[in-house]
């Protein structure tokens, strides 16, 4: 009773001091909203005033809130006393299906339901986006509900959602909730890749259920690869299926080289009819034949260097039969001029030229006849005249030369000459000693020798020499001959080949501290790779280019920085194998 008095006597106050015009004054009872009443203050202890109606009642406040409720009517009274707000501390709770609430109380099995005065104080509000459900982990509330989502820098993400820019990172709050998680190995993507690896689109092959590097080797010898411009899901071999370029004539020897400037490798080949063909590629991995040019007679060997000083390519050709040195020089669009010819001393048989800066400047070696003698012959070059010769003679008891190479067999030295014979009696080695060759050793070979390539076999930044034999019986040999650096050589390994092994070339693949050869058989016209590895040569592939060959080269005919080869045919053709590994 004590507390109406004090209802009673406040609201007279309030009443005389003109602050409570126009509300209903309390009125006794108990709580069961029969009676009116301004504030918690003018209801019994343990009940509520209820000012979201007009006029307000009195109820009693449940067991578990009710005091609270209170507690928060009497500090908003208190502040409406200091501050003339008093509706502050009665906003401060909620008062919902008859029961009151404090600001900030969750409905029971609804985590995304909260009493917030300040928008409703008779029902439930959303909660903010973004507030952890707790009764159902991985899940944050969104427009009042609980939605499976990432919390993530502050912001929600929806599950299932990838992160921008990024296809391999998405919402899985059965995972994380807090962060992007990584999507499957190998899942489609095409954020600058193609396959989703460790979270990143990545550019690869999916192999035997594993992502895979694009251009990682298939094995140590670089027989296949993953190359996802053809094959995203199994290797790819190292070459391709051969194209096929048909000539006018039977061709006898092949050297390739950029004769337009067009930065594709393009292809001349000296033919039975005796004329020199030039074939240009094109972009869209055709050739274009440019007109024949017609030589004297017996065109054998041809070789390709800067000889004059225009800068364009030019051509130098052997004419066995008439016995000269046949010059053209390129005018940079894969058309020549003739540059004149030059009386050679050749032996019988030979087919061989090579373009090397013996005297510094490009010149073009032969193998000679020295008054009845086998050796080398040394055109040089005096700006684009090669009248000058100086001949170096072998005393071995070789009388069949056959081929040559020239590489950088020795340390800080000039470049050397290995001629090679088909006799049997080996490879005769001229070392350069300041632009003028000296024979310097006679290195054997085995059974009957058919090519010879300047090659680096064994990373050790001299190059060495590989020569291909045939023996008795269905099988050839490739023979490897380290250098020592001091232009002396060491047997090095060897590896069984095709049945004729007329032709060798040798290329280098990205990365590697040795060269690849490439050997064509001229029975089956068959191309086997041959890799240096551990000590050996190991076989990296075989491949198919016409029924027969005769010589081989290394370029790059369709722009991609890959190593292609051009294998000719006699049955008039040339075949392009183009490269599909590093």
């Amino acid at each position: 009773m004590a507390f109406r008095l004090r209802s009673n006597f406040l609201l007279a106050a309030t009443v005389a001091l003109g602050l409570g015009a126009g509300c209903t004054p309390a009125v006794p009872g108990v709580g069961d909203g029969s009676i009116t009443c301004n504030s918690d203050r003018d209801c019994e202890p343990g009940e509520f005033c209820d000012t979201a109606q007009s006029p307000h009642y009195c109820f009693a406040a449940p067991p578990d809130g009710g005091d609270a409720g209170a507690d928060a009517g009497d500090a908003g009274m208190d502040a409406g006393d200091a501050g003339g707000k008093g509706d502050a501390g009665i906003d401060a709770g909620c008062f919902i299906a008859g029961q009151a609430f404090a600001l900030g109380a969750v409905e029971l099995g609804f985590d995304c339901a909260v009493c917030d005065p300040a928008r409703n104080a008779v029902g439930w509000s959303g909660a903010a986006d973004g507030t952890p459900c707790a009764n159902d982990a991985g899940t944050y509330c969104s427009g009042g509900a609980c939605v499976s989502s990432c919390l993530i820098d502050g912001g929600l993400v929806l599950a299932g959602a990838t992160e921008p820019g990024n296809g391999c990172q998405v919402c899985n709050p059965d995972a994380i909730s807090e962060a992007y998680s990584s999507v499957p190995e190998l899942t489609a993507c095409a954020d600058a890749g193609n396959f989703c690896h460790a979270g990143q689109c990545a550019l690869g092959c999916g192999i035997d259920g594993g992502f895979v590097a694009s251009w990682t080797p298939s094995d140590a010898v670089v027989s296949g690869c993953c190359n996802p411009g053809l094959s995203a899901v199994s290797w790819t071999p190292a070459f391709g299926a051969a194209l096929q370029v048909t000539l006018t004539s039977s061709p006898l020897s092949l050297a390739t080289a950029d004769f337009d400037g067009d930065g594709l490798s393009d292809f001349a080949v000296t033919q039975f009819d005796s004329t020199v063909d030039v074939y240009l590629a094109q972009s869209d991995g055709g050739f274009s034949a440019q007109g024949p040019i017609q030589l004297a007679q017996g065109p054998s060997a041809i070789a390709v260097g800067l000889l004059a000083s225009s800068g364009h390519v030019d051509l130098a050709v052997l004419e066995q039969t008439a016995a000269a040195l046949q010059l053209f020089f390129g005018n940079g669009n894969g058309t020549f001029i003739d540059a004149g010819a030059v009386q050679v001393a050749l032996l019988s048989g030979l087919n061989a030229i090579a373009v090397a800066p013996i005297s510094g400047a490009p010149d073009v070696v032969l193998p000679g006849d020295l008054s009845g003698l086998p050796g080398v012959d040394v055109f040089e070059n005096q700006s684009g005249q090669f009248s000058g010769v100086h001949s170096a003679f072998s005393f071995s008891e070789g009388t069949a030369p056959w081929a040559l190479a020239s590489g950088a067999f020795r340390a800080d030295a000039g470049p050397d000459v290995a001629l090679l014979n088909n006799d049997g009696s080996g490879v005769d080695i001229f070392v350069n000693n300041d632009g003028v060759l000296k024979e310097s050793q006679l290195a054997s070979t085995m059974g009957t020798p058919q090519a010879i390539v300047a090659s680096e076999l064994n990373g050790d930044a001299l190059e060495d020499f590989a020569v291909t034999s045939t023996q008795l019986g269905d099988a050839g040999i490739v023979q490897a001959y380290l250098s020592l650096g001091d232009g002396g050589f060491s047997l090095g390994p060897r590896a069984l080949v095709g049945p004729h092994p007329i032709a060798v070339a040798d290329f280098r693949r990205a990365g590697a501290n040795s060269d690849t050869l490439t050997i064509a058989d001229e029975k089956n016209g068959s191309v086997g790779l041959w890799t240096s590895l551990d000590g050996g040569l190991v076989a990296a592939g075989t491949y198919s280019a016409g029924s027969s060959a005769n010589a081989i080269a290394t370029g790059d005919f369709n722009g991609d920085g890959l190593t292609d080869l051009a294998v000719s045919d006699p049955s008039s053709s040339v075949y392009i194998l183009y490269g599909q590994c590093r």
